[in-house]
């Protein structure tokens, strides 16, 4: 499935009204993973991704989508 057809069908938004940052929620449901194995990848360094805030909340650019799907 195209990744354009995947987000539409998945988040009901096309590619490009994506956020630059998605959530590790938002990206376990597009590339159809746990919630806890994408923390755990990204914790790993397998999914690349930035830490923002006080909090450190993980924050995945919507370019990785496409990279990690190809490598599925």
């Amino acid at each position: 499935m195209a990744i354009t057809s995947r987000v539409e069908n998945v988040l009901g938004l096309s590619y490009d009204q994506l956020p630059a940052l998605l959530t590790p929620r938002q990206f376990a449901q597009l590339v159809q993973l746990r919630h806890e194995r994408v923390l755990s990848l990204l914790r790993e360094g397998a999914i690349p991704a930035v830490r923002l805030g006080k909090s450190s909340q993980w924050r995945i650019p919507k370019s990785v989508i496409q990279k990690f799907l190809d490598l599925a």
